[in-house]
């Protein structure tokens, strides 16, 4: 029997083993990892933290849930805490690492079945691995005309897990977990419950209505340990007629507080219907994969006041506000216009059409895709900035006032000077609040970097916290210390439903800071 490295606390080798072989009889060898080179899959993250210290016992590859409920008996016999992943993929937040060592990664990328897609309702049902690039497919091929609202790193990530952490797409549905109905979950003792309407056996209605009777229960499962999701209801966007990417344009850094502002007017009358991005030409050409060199080939760490010379210098926008127009073409022609008599009321300059190529080819055609719920991988260009294979994302987040983002810019630039790290950021402002997403790169393989990237991260989470503000997602190393960003309250709830739905605390210890202890 192959030994796991980290084991699950109290174990013993030969009680793991025993474990193991049981898991082996319910899915199958092929299907339990426990071996260094079969787990190196699971292993890669972007943190700063080495991997080992968050190392999983091992894997169990399950596809159906059926096979959940027998792997769950014998962790249960055995006390063996199991980590849920539905593709792996938590791009910039610590991809598949469990939040507490020695768990065993629950692998649920086999239940990959798209059991419906409703093109009059425009709603989906859909199993763990499915991937917005499988399910996107699956749209083109039926001629469906409906969108998806995909994340950056789309086709590698799927609808259910980008939904149950709760995190950002591009289109009209932008904030996934607004636009989810209807769960089936696997509690820890193995019963399944289905939220909504999918309480009533033959309901044609479980992905339309997202309540039904008594308490709204599909929140407790999302950022939580509460419970293993096997089956989500999504809704999907009607394809407009015709659509319009737009930039508005402004020549200086503090020009975020114009564009926040603006960005605020434009979502909150319904003008602009999808997500508005808020960046710096530097963050634009980080996501068109341009090396940083291009703009500070020396040492030293860039800053805000650099972008901004560089932009001007090469006559390019410091700060771009990007969204899209949805509707018939007499919409999108009266809204354009009002669009530019608000942007140059604001001191910004309306780009669209053809105007768009001052920014960056990738950049652009990223846009696009985006935009239109096409899934891509430009993203993943980020990571050719500095290289080293370092990536965290600190993301709090903001009220949509333009004084606030220049007090949020404000810390996040002594923070950065401080641990001396290039300023790269961007608003992603969905309404009344945004994410200030802070792209912390450095080289995974330079000690002193790691460190430094680790304690701006400890600092930037306890600075936000003081002046107010807390993160909207975590990495595997911080979900303690954000949970108690939230309160003692918050915190004692969570722990008391854990222990009432899964008093052993078998599923994803740590999730979110949430344990029974």
């Amino acid at each position: 029997m192959t030994t796991s490295t980290n084991l699950p606390a109290g174990v013993s080798q030969n009680t793991f083993n025993q474990a193991v072989s049981e898991y082996a009889a319910i899915v199958g060898n092929d299907n339990v990892f426990v071996a260094d080179e079969s787990m190196s899959p699971y292993m890669k993250a972007y943190i700063p933290v080495d991997e080992k210290l968050y190392a999983p016992s091992g894997a169990v590859s399950v596809s159906s849930v059926e096979q959940i409920q027998e792997v769950l008996k014998v962790s249960h016999k055995y006390g063996i805490p199991l980590w849920p992943i539905s593709t792996g993929r938590n791009f910039g937040y610590g991809e598949a690492l469990p939040a507490v060592p020695g768990q065993l990664l629950l692998d649920l990328r086999k239940m990959n079945k798209i059991i419906e897609v409703d093109p009059v309702l425009g709603t989906a049902l859909v199993e763990p691995g499915v991937t917005y690039a499988q399910l996107h497919a699956y749209i083109k091929e039926h001629n469906i005309p409906l969108w998806l609202s995909v994340p950056g790193p789309g086709p590698l990530v799927g609808p259910l897990g980008q939904t149950l952490i709760r995190g950002e797409g591009y289109t009209a549905y932008a904030e996934q977990f607004s636009a989810c109905c209807g769960m089936e979950v696997v509690l820890a003792d193995g019963q399944v419950v289905r939220t909504g309407l999918g309480g009533i056996e033959g309901t044609s209605a479980w992905q339309t209505n997202k309540y039904g009777y008594g308490p709204y229960l599909d929140g407790i499962f999302s950022q939580s340990n509460f419970g293993i999701v096997t089956k989500l209801g999504l809704w999907l966007m009607s394809a407009p007629e015709s659509y319009e990417i737009f930039t508005i344009s402004f020549p200086l850094y503090a020009d975020v507080e114009k564009a926040v502002d603006l960005g605020r007017r434009l979502k909150l009358s319904e003008t602009v219907r999808s997500p508005l991005l808020i960046a710096s030409t530097a963050t634009g050409m980080a996501l068109a994969g341009v090396p940083r060199s291009v703009i500070k080939p020396g040492p030293g760490a860039l800053t805000a006041d650099e972008i901004q010379a560089f932009a001007q210098k090469n006559h390019q926008p410091t700060i771009s506000m990007t969204a899209a127009l949805y509707g018939t073409k007499d919409q999108i022609a009266a809204h354009l216009k009002f669009v530019e008599k608000e942007a140059k009321a604001a001191g910004g300059m309306l780009l669209h059409g053809e105007q768009l190529n001052v920014l960056p080819e990738k950049l652009v055609h990223h846009f696009h895709d985006m935009f239109t719920g096409t899934p891509d991988l430009q993203e993943f260009a980020l990571l050719n900035w500095i290289g080293g294979g370092g990536l965290i994302w600190f993301a709090p987040i903001c009220p949509t006032r333009g004084s606030e983002a220049i007090k949020q810019i404000d810390m996040m630039k002594s923070l950065a000077a401080e641990f001396e790290f290039d300023f790269i950021d961007a608003f992603f402002l969905n309404g009344r609040s945004m994410v200030h997403l802070f792209n912390l790169f450095y080289d995974r393989s330079n000690e002193d970097q790691k460190k430094r990237a680790y304690a701006f991260f400890e600092k930037a989470q306890a600075t936000f916290a003081k002046a107010g503000y807390g993160v909207y997602r975590s990495n595997p190393a911080f979900m303690k210390k954000t949970a108690q960003v939230y309160g003692s309250a918050q915190m004692d709830l969570n722990r008391r439903i854990k222990k009432a739905l899964d008093p052993k605390g078998l599923i994803a210890p740590g999730m979110s800071g949430i344990t029974i202890a």
